[in-house]
């Protein structure tokens, strides 16, 4: 396990910086991989894609996070 640190925007909704790209977990039923997806550790506000999180028409506040590199299939950002 290997702890690496990405940028994220802060919560959409509640405008907290206190973001964690690892959030929620659930577990895929058809191959029982688990997915970790973003989400705000203030009011519960997740997405479905780290994507989905962070590209957002607004310039938003940013911060980094620490993330675990072998809990990735939400976070798959793009350099």
């Amino acid at each position: 396990m290997g702890l690496s640190q990405i940028s994220m925007k802060a919560c959409p909704f509640c405008g907290s910086v206190n973001v964690d790209p690892q959030f929620a977990a659930w577990q895929e039923v058809s191959d029982g991989t688990m997915e970790h997806c973003p989400g705000c550790m203030d009011c519960g506000a997740t997405a479905e894609t780290f994507e989905g999180w962070n590209n957002r028409s607004d310039s938003g506040v940013s911060v980094m996070v620490t993330y675990r590199d072998d809990l990735l299939p939400c976070l798959t950002p793009t350099a």
